[in-house]
């Protein structure tokens, strides 16, 4: 882990150890926006925001292999186990990146030092939900498969996400 992304979970840590305590929070169920930390091989911010009952948009804003993306999916969610705190999702979106070239085609002897090269594409997400019913925070674990133009260097991420709930 590096000490850019040491230091994001420590800020992240923080805010959520003086938020929970300044919260009048009565439970998870029906949240609408949550934001917080994803960490995996696309490591960074994530944001969710309900726009119906069981649709939500995520934006997903990471870095990666000498890389930055940018991901904003529409998600669906369904509650599982009946308990009201385990949920699975499943949608897609579109992404994007900005890669260094020099990294970005391995091998390559064009690539430049310093030049980005823009990289859209589309993704799909797969994962379930945890929603911790003492404190404002929700844990995701997924699987978000994607591809790049004009090419995919690792076309898959799996993470675990921690958020922040704001009702």
């Amino acid at each position: 882990m590096t000490a850019s992304a040491k230091k994001l979970l420590l800020a992240f840590f923080s805010f959520l150890l003086i938020a929970s305590g300044f919260a009048r929070h009565g439970g998870t169920e029906g949240y609408k926006k949550a934001f917080g930390v994803r960490g995996g091989p696309l490591y960074g911010l994530t944001f969710k925001d309900f726009v119906a009952p069981r649709c939500a948009i995520e934006l997903i804003a990471g870095q990666e292999w000498k890389g930055y993306s940018l991901t904003a999916l529409f998600e669906y969610e369904k509650e599982f186990l009946s308990a009201n705190s385990w949920f699975w999702i499943v949608g897609g979106g579109l992404c994007g990146g900005a890669y260094r070239e020099q990294y970005y085609f391995q091998g390559s002897n064009y690539a430049t030092n310093g030049t980005f090269l823009g990289a859209p594409g589309v993704a799909g997400i797969i994962g379930i939900e945890y929603r911790v019913r003492v404190i404002p925070l929700t844990i995701t674990l997924d699987f978000k498969p994607y591809v790049l133009y004009p090419a995919s260097r690792n076309p898959y991420d799996a993470a675990l996400s921690l958020r922040y709930i704001f009702k």
